[in-house]
């Protein structure tokens, strides 16, 4: 039996969570990363999960280290073949 494991949160969560956190705006967010905001709505809303070099730079626009969007797995269970 091949063994899923669950995250907690999904990355769009975990990207509210930090920027709620950095008290930044969406377009704050997006200037200092050098993104789009459709490239932004994509992560932040529409579930898309981004490239390492897409993520080091929301890293950089939040002002957090890619280590902080790390998510955490939840016990795996296992689910039939």
């Amino acid at each position: 039996m091949p063994v899923i494991a669950e995250v907690d949160m999904t990355f769009s969560e975990r990207l509210h969570e930090l920027k709620d956190a950095s008290g930044l705006s969406w377009d704050e967010i997006a200037r200092r990363a050098g993104l789009s905001m459709n490239s932004m709505n994509d992560y932040a809303h529409r579930g898309k999960v981004p490239s390492a070099i897409v993520l080091f730079k929301l890293a950089e626009g939040i002002g957090v280290s890619c280590d902080s969007f790390k998510l955490q797995a939840r016990t795996p269970r296992l689910q039939p073949a």
